[in-house]
């Protein structure tokens, strides 16, 4: 689930390897996560736990260090910038980072959800986002199945959690390329829509809100059309995309406000915290 390609020849400044670190696991996107199972499990009425909602971190940062693995040689040539091209961190260090926090994972959600959750992020990771319309469907099955990893049974805002980041995962795709100018209004009408169903609250019109920021940020008057590749307008397609994102917070918030307001209150206030993170740290 990425900057504009720059010369080959270009070298990008180094940093340290902390920050390096933190950027391989998008550090902004990590406080997207643990709202997934939080949400799971008031939602059906299940204990809340803190096992699932560390497990879901584990999962979520393993994939991302493994997905930059296996685009390592794509990313040596578009984004040298990138933690693993650049040097920052290593190849062996990332894999065995990896490794032993998708075990962890495990370890804490030994169930066959974490299984299923764990062979979707490889399956995605391995060729999966390659594919047309299933890489995106991949990535939106990983994130319903993060809210399922807290869960006591099915509850449709799984299927409203994947369904957004399909979405997401789709337009992102395509932040290289020029995909329909429509697509940047999806995810503000897969929320609203899928909220109108389920249960529209306060907090769900915010959700609605931020996504449809992140579509007005690519629309007329800021970038009337996908900016093409390689232009310093093309360089605010992974901001938006990392707007998207953080509209997952108010969308736990919404979900998890009937049964346990703390939570609630403590998700939207990670919003805040997301969008400065932001700042230093990219989302796509």
């Amino acid at each position: 689930m990425a900057t504009g390609p720059q010369h080959p020849a270009a070298r990008p400044a180094r940093v340290s390897a902390l920050t390096g670190w933190l950027q391989l696991v998008r550090l902004p996107n990590l406080l997207t996560v643990p709202g997934d199972p939080l949400a799971g499990a008031l939602l059906t009425g299940a204990a809340l736990d803190w096992r699932p909602a560390v497990a879901s971190v584990c999962f979520y940062a393993a994939g991302l260090i493994s997905n930059d693995l296996f685009d390592a040689a794509a990313d040596a040539r578009d984004r040298p910038d990138r933690p693993i091209p650049s040097g920052t961190v290593s190849r062996t260090a990332a894999g065995i980072v990896a490794g032993a926090l998708a075990v962890t994972g495990l370890a804490l959600a030994p169930t066959i959800i974490g299984v299923a959750l764990l062979a979707a992020i490889l399956l995605y990771n391995t060729g999966g986002k390659r594919i047309p319309v299933f890489g995106p469907i991949n990535m939106g099955a990983c994130r319903g199945l993060s809210f399922m990893l807290g869960a006591a049974a099915f509850h449709p805002a799984a299927g409203l959690l994947a369904l957004y980041i399909a979405v997401v995962t789709g337009i992102a795709r395509h932040e290289m390329t020029a995909p329909p100018g429509a697509a940047r209004w999806l995810p503000a009408f897969v929320l609203a829509g899928g909220f109108a169903l389920l249960h529209p609250t306060p907090v769900a019109i915010l959700a609605v809100v931020v996504a449809w920021w992140g579509g007005r940020m690519l629309s007329e008057g800021h970038a009337s059309a996908w900016p093409p590749p390689g232009t310093d307008a093309q360089k605010r397609v992974p901001p938006v995309i990392g707007i998207w994102i953080s509209a997952l917070l108010p969308v736990q918030a919404a979900f998890c406000a009937d049964a346990n307001p703390v939570v609630a209150a403590v998700l939207l206030a990670l919003w805040p915290v997301f969008r400065v993170l932001s700042r230093k740290f990219y989302a796509s």
